[in-house]
């Protein structure tokens, strides 16, 4: 057996024996007593989780209510009858659908009214691009958190081995008290690293569903209503 698996083996037994004798460290504890560069680690993995926890928060609400929204004027809007309850409407009502009525009333104007010129279904389709690129904005974010925390976590676990491992060749002994501080530090790591990544990668992947799906609505609200405005059916008189 090597040296280093001789020294892995002392150190678990006595883990295991400071555990079963009740010893062990909480949290707190372990945090206070680790290195500068593993609180730094600790620092920036806390402040990712942070952010990440009030984007989802934010995009959880903003997306729900811009779907029931979305919902609700269509429902309305295709009962319009005339041109004064579509405008008391649009006023009313300021949400992605109703913002792509008023690019295809824009574009409308600057036709002439002609329903059959290109510019008002590119006008349209600009709308929708815009208004899922506002859903999807601080959404990387998530990715990014997901993808590099684990590795910022891992740095910081390498680091802990690397203090212990320092401490064992000063000291000259692999004993709890020798190799804990710099155990714990990894140990702390490691665990921080993961509780960011796992709740931001599964965040990412909700919200761009759930983005997808409203783009998907939109681009059906599109559709219908370019139909509407090449028949003449849009705007009401």
């Amino acid at each position: 057996m090597t040296e280093v698996g001789t020294i892995l083996l002392g150190l678990s037994a006595q883990i295991e024996e400071s555990a079963a004798a009740g010893g062990g460290l909480a949290v707190v504890d372990l945090v206070r007593g680790a290195g500068p560069v593993v609180k730094l680690v600790l620092l920036v993995l806390l402040l990712f989780s942070l952010f990440s926890w009030a984007i989802m928060v934010y995009k959880l609400i903003s997306l729900n209510r811009a779907r029931r929204a979305i919902f609700e004027f269509s429902r309305r809007f295709w009962s319009v009858s005339d041109g004064q309850e579509l405008k008391l409407l649009l006023r009313s009502d300021a949400n992605p659908a109703s913002r792509i009525v008023v690019a295809a009333l824009r574009a409308l104007d600057r036709s002439g009214g002609n329903p059959q010129t290109a510019a008002v279904e590119r006008a349209t389709r600009q709308a929708v691009s815009e208004e899922i690129a506002l859903m999807e904005r601080f959404v990387p974010f998530l990715a990014t958190v997901g993808n590099i925390s684990p590795f910022v976590g891992l740095f910081g676990t390498v680091w802990g081995i690397m203090r212990s491992f320092h401490e064992i060749g000063k000291v000259g002994s692999a004993s709890l008290a020798v190799v804990a501080p710099g155990i714990s530090e990894a140990l702390i790591a490691t665990a921080l690293g993961l509780f960011a990544a796992i709740p931001a990668v599964m965040g990412y992947n909700y919200f761009t569903n759930k983005i997808r799906l409203i783009g998907t609505e939109l681009d059906g609200f599109n559709a219908d209503l370019i139909n509407a405005i090449s028949s003449g059916e849009f705007p009401p008189r």
